[in-house]
């Protein structure tokens, strides 16, 4: 009963790397360079690697057998909503990774006319906009106890903004629509 909003809370806690990802580390690359950027990221992850390493459970694996998991594996596979729920992702999924790696830091400064330090950040507005949406919507989604409304009402106000975002927009205004655009985007 809460599946929903522990996916869209498990997808915000995924955001948080992306949002890090524009902006402040475009910063931190201007400020000390890339080499030193590189080995401070590389710390952090050996810190929580040892971190989680001491905190986990030892035990805490579930003892399967190989063909217990590959039987598993051929059920999802032979399972016909498994391919629709798979498409659809990707659908839904593939515009806001190739906006915010590709798209947004190329497109924003071209119809925007932004210095790219405003471009990675309008970019970078696009997965906090996700992260307070995705949990947003796995709340509606698990109190309504219907799927199919949330993913008609987020892909229609998708849409919408996608088109939206063609238009010439003033910084401030394109920050809040990028960040409505992923709050829709997370409906998914």
């Amino acid at each position: 009963d809460k599946f929903a909003t522990l996916t869209g809370l498990l997808l915000t806690i995924g955001m948080s790397g992306e949002i890090l990802g524009e902006a402040p580390l475009l910063a931190l690359i201007n400020n000390i360079g890339w080499r030193p950027s590189l080995f401070l990221l590389s710390l952090v992850g050996c810190i929580l690697a040892i971190i989680l390493f001491w905190l986990l459970p030892k035990n805490a694996q579930i003892k399967r057998t190989k063909s217990s998991r590959l039987n598993d594996l051929s059920t999802i596979i032979k399972h016909k909503h498994f391919w629709l729920i798979a498409i659809y992702g990707m659908l839904r999924f593939s515009p806001f990774i190739l906006f915010v790696t590709y798209w947004g830091p190329k497109l924003i400064p071209t119809i925007h006319t932004l210095e790219p330090m405003q471009a990675a950040t309008a970019s970078g507005m696009l997965p906090f906009g996700f992260a307070i949406g995705a949990t947003i919507w796995g709340r509606i989604s698990d109190r309504s106890g219907k799927r199919l409304p949330v993913l008609l009402i987020s892909n229609l106000l998708e849409i919408l903004l996608w088109l939206c975002i063609c238009w010439q927009w003033s910084y401030i205004s394109l920050n809040c629509l990028v960040i409505l655009l992923g709050f829709s985007i997370s409906g998914f």
